[in-house]
């Protein structure tokens, strides 16, 4: 659609069209735009933004896959931390619970 002589808005628009087509994602925009990988929170956000870079055509397939890959492993080391501190909690309550019952006492639950 061609602009029409004076017309500043339709060549603004354009211009700002073509602009964010032509926009390069920086190892600096990512570092200060994507949250650390360190909560599961945390994780579901940056893959939102990941998705979001990937579809407007800023990081390639290639990219957006590796991407993706390192908030999975993030994923599960969260998780894993989760389920260590799970399995601390009940080890320590089952050792009150046994040292309850080797002296006679009525546990609490």
């Amino acid at each position: 659609m061609p602009i029409e002589p004076g017309d500043a808005e339709r060549a603004g628009e354009l211009a700002r069209r073509s602009a964010q087509r032509r926009r390069v994602l920086t190892v600096a925009d990512a570092e200060l735009e994507l949250p650390p990988l360190d909560t599961a929170e945390h994780i579901r956000q940056a893959a939102e933004k990941i998705q979001r870079w990937a579809v407007g055509g800023l990081i390639p397939g290639v990219v957006t896959g590796a991407c993706i890959r390192a908030c999975e492993i993030a994923l599960r080391a969260v998780d894993s931390e989760l389920s260590a501190k799970r399995w601390k909690a009940l080890e320590e309550r089952v050792g009150e619970l046994e040292q309850a019952k080797r002296e006679g006492r009525e546990w609490e639950p």
